[in-house]
């Protein structure tokens, strides 16, 4: 139990320095991803970008979630598809659940050399060439998560029984009108920013 509670510290800690940035570099973006877990249970994530804005979108075996992010207002919209489109809002984003749920990195790293380390080599990843980091504390199993870096953008994260990895990066993609709105048909369970 101690071990477990320690582990959730860690990580939500970890989640609130990574993610210490924000706002966002200007421009668009759209990445999609195949994400692997024990079991061989794959999802695919989808990341779109615009500017302030990020709309993250997942489907796999435990559903379809979408969750909005607004850097400019630092606004989190969370919905559950699957569930009647059920929302919950909030005035500021939860950067530590945000990683936690989408294990994608956005914006960056802060450059913590306790947290993780540069490696020489570098990696191609959809097309994109990587810089290869590594995490300096192991888990409990004593393996590293690796995380492939495109600029700010990770393309690929690596753990023993865990891949999620690019297999589309536009770096200039066109999105419709509306593509980051909330939809219409939402049923609020929780709306903290009214």
């Amino acid at each position: 139990m101690k071990k477990s509670i320690f582990v959730i510290l860690f990580l939500a800690v970890f989640g609130t320095v990574v993610f210490s940035q924000t706002t966002l570099d200007p421009g668009n973006l759209y990445v999609e991803f195949r994400s692997e877990t024990m079991g061989g249970f794959v999802d695919t994530i989808k990341l779109y970008k615009q500017d302030q804005k990020i709309k993250l979108y997942r489907t796999g075996k435990y559903g379809s979630f979408m969750t909005l992010l607004d850097f400019s207002l630092n606004h989190q919209v969370d919905i559950a598809i699957d569930k009647g489109k059920l929302a919950s809002r909030y005035t500021s984003i939860n950067y530590a659940t945000v990683r936690g749920v989408w294990h994608i990195y956005y914006n960056g790293f802060t450059g913590d050399p306790n947290i993780y380390k540069k490696l020489p080599a570098k990696q191609v990843i959809c097309g994109k060439e990587c810089d290869v980091y590594e995490s300096v504390k192991k888990n409990a199993d004593g393996s590293v998560i690796q995380y492939f870096m495109f600029g700010k953008m990770m393309l690929k994260s690596f753990m023993p029984g865990n891949t999620t990895e690019a297999v589309v990066a536009d770096e200039n993609p066109v999105f419709a009108e509306g593509e980051f709105d909330i939809p219409a048909d939402v049923s609020w369970l929780y709306d903290q920013a009214r």
